[in-house]
């Protein structure tokens, strides 16, 4: 049953391939075509094209869908990478921009040559005039004249780096660093950027700076800059662009690729030196001659003339030169003078500089030249020269030494001798710190004038100034008489002191301190009575301090010896060791005012008492007395 089943599916199987076996397979490679994306876009890019121009061909409906589709392409493609849209539409964009503002004249090139063929006319003889009026040289007055503009210089600039790949110049224009001129050009251009927030894709295109333009272009890698004088057409900015897109198209190999090397683009600065223009305002007309006169004799006639006139004034302004150069020569070598400009205004030298107050003045200079004062115009500012006569004068000025004061100068030092006041003296300490030249002063060598007042004594003592020595009378404390030694060191007329007729009333309290304290005694009852309130401690403790102070003041050593005594009762052993037990008792209570104890000794008796006659005798031996000893 099973096998014949499967014999007749299998017989069903070759009927439907012989029936339908054609439009099976047609479906099934359909299948493939729509279902499976890769082969679905390979079977429409075939058919694509010939739809889009069908669809072009029958009118602008595709053309209009597919309108806003490219404009967001374009518009993503410019966001996500705009540098690389533009260097795509760099080579595009500059021919078709020139196309559109090409200039439809161009005017007659004339070069300096043709320009110099004035110098026998009229306009030749003003433009002479105004050489020798401004300084200026004849052949620079003609080219500003005639010239309608003239590129002087061109740099090739790398973009990112800054760096100077090719430079160019004219022939007779100054050149400063071109490195340094490269650098600070790419320098100002990021500083706009940075500064005004201008977009990216935005260069600086042009900076003035007095009679000179800088002309910038900017491309993917690099940047065109060149320096004009006069007034550009806007056709040489188109020149330019051409330059540049030619260095573009022809090193964008060694643009992408540099490293630093530039010699590869100083080989090719044939392309840069198109951008060498100039032009020239052209030619006037000739004036036709008048009837029966003779235009070569004329001509030659005027040139004599002009030839003469010429000849005068050359030869005035050239001893006019010579005098006035001759001037500033010697005006620059005369002390306390510099020259720093000089330059004519309306035919008077100006003469800028520095001068010194107290330099010779400038009008008794000028009879010594062939110059009058109508002929020089001195703009001179005052200054202080560090020559050495010049510091001497200004510091002698300023200070104003009295009779008996010398000052000697040298390395920026003065030194000061004599005898002044104190007043003068104190004069030099605040004013030599001020003077140009001096950087310090040595008054080691100057004595002051004595006066009784400037060593100040106390109320009660006199001083008298006889023969070199000085007698002082009267009483001052420790401190006063130890000053007046150090002071009278300053005064040259104090040769000696005298001081024996002048008390010291420190040492005449520490006497009577002493004393005080030496009349002092503590005295016990029996042999352990022991009592602190019975002892006159801050009397004892007052007249300690007071003696150790008034020792300190006179610099002397000091020692308080607290001195122990006992009765005659008992044996000497006993009484020794009572003695000094009392002795230490009333020093304690000493040291426990604050009293140092390096100051004090404490001793006991050295020796047997001898019997009293009554007991106030042995009352008063019972007792503790002081020693004070200075040395």
């Amino acid at each position: 049953m099973n096998d014949k089943g499967h014999e007749d599916g299998d017989r069903l199987e070759e009927l439907q391939r012989l029936l339908v076996g054609v439009e099976r397979e047609q479906i099934e490679q359909l299948h493939d075509k729509l279902e499976v994306p890769e082969n679905f876009s390979s079977q429409v890019g075939e058919v694509l094209p010939q739809a889009m121009l069908k669809s072009t061909a029958r009118g602008s409906e595709l053309s209009q869908v597919m309108v806003p589709v490219v404009e967001d392409i374009l518009r993503l493609s410019i966001k996500k990478d705009i540098d690389k849209f533009a260097d795509a539409l760099f080579p595009v964009i500059g021919p078709a921009i020139r196309k559109s503002i090409r200039e439809t004249f161009r005017q007659m090139m004339q070069s300096l040559n043709q320009t110099l063929e004035h110098s026998l006319s009229w306009q030749g003889v003003k433009w002479r005039l105004e050489s020798a009026r401004t300084g200026v040289p004849f052949a620079q007055i003609a080219l500003l004249h005639g010239l309608i503009y003239r590129v002087e210089q061109v740099f090739l600039i790398h973009r990112d780096s800054g760096l100077l790949l090719c430079h160019l110049g004219q022939d007779d224009v100054p050149n400063q660093d071109p490195d340094l001129v490269s650098s600070m050009l790419s320098a100002i251009n990021d500083f706009v950027g940075d500064s005004f927030e201008v977009e990216a894709e935005r260069n600086l295109n042009s900076i003035e700076v007095g009679d000179i333009s800088i002309w910038l272009e900017v491309g993917p890698d690099t940047v065109l800059a060149v320096a004009i004088r006069g007034e550009a057409p806007n056709h040489l900015r188109t020149s330019l662009q051409q330059t540049l897109e030619q260095l573009q198209h022809e090193l964008s190999d060694a643009l992408e690729n540099f490293k630093g090397d530039t010699s590869q683009f100083e080989e090719r600065q044939e392309i840069l030196e198109d951008c060498l223009q100039a032009q020239y305002q052209g030619k006037p007309k000739e004036e036709s001659p008048k009837q029966g006169k003779s235009p070569k004799l004329i001509i030659i006639v005027l040139s004599l003339i002009v030839l003469s006139a010429l000849g005068y004034w050359l030869g005035s302004e050239l001893y006019r030169t010579h005098r006035h150069d001759a001037y500033l020569a010697s005006l620059d070598n005369e002390p306390g003078y510099v020259v720093t400009d000089s330059y004519y205004d309306d035919g008077v030298l100006i003469v800028q500089g520095l001068r010194d107050p107290s330099s010779r003045r400038i009008e008794s200079l000028l009879p010594g030249s062939s110059l009058q004062a109508a002929e020089v115009n001195h703009r001179f500012k005052p200054y202080q020269s560090l020559d050495a006569p010049f510091v001497e004068r200004r510091a002698r000025k300023i200070l104003s030494p009295p009779a008996g004061v010398t000052l000697a100068f040298s390395d920026n030092m003065i030194r000061v001798s004599g005898i002044a006041d104190l007043e003068w003296r104190q004069h030099l300490q605040s004013r030599v710190a001020l003077i140009a030249g001096i950087d310090s002063y040595d008054d080691t060598a100057l004595k002051t004038r004595f006066t009784e007042s400037l060593l100040a004594p106390p109320p009660g003592v006199s001083m008298q100034l006889e023969a070199g020595v000085l007698y002082v009378e009267g009483a001052a404390n420790n401190d006063w008489i130890l000053s007046l030694a150090a002071a009278a060191e300053q005064y040259a007329e104090i040769e000696t002191i005298d001081t024996r007729a002048l008390v010291n009333l420190t040492e005449v309290s520490l006497v009577e301190q002493i004393t005080q304290l030496e009349q002092q005694a503590v005295f016990f009852e029996a042999a352990t009575s022991y009592d602190f309130d019975s002892i006159d401690v801050p009397k004892i403790t007052a007249l300690c301090s007071n003696i150790i102070e008034l020792a300190n003041q006179l610099s002397r050593s000091v020692l308080i010896v607290v001195r122990g005594h006992s009765d005659s009762v008992g044996s000497f052993e006993d009484n020794q060791f009572l003695s000094r037990e009392r002795a230490d008792f009333v020093a304690q209570a000493i040291f426990n005012t604050g009293i140092s104890p390096r100051y004090v000794a404490v001793k006991g008796i050295e020796s047997a008492v001898e019997t009293e006659n009554s007991e106030a005798e042995r009352r008063y031996n019972r007792r503790v007395g002081f020693e004070v000893i200075v040395e």
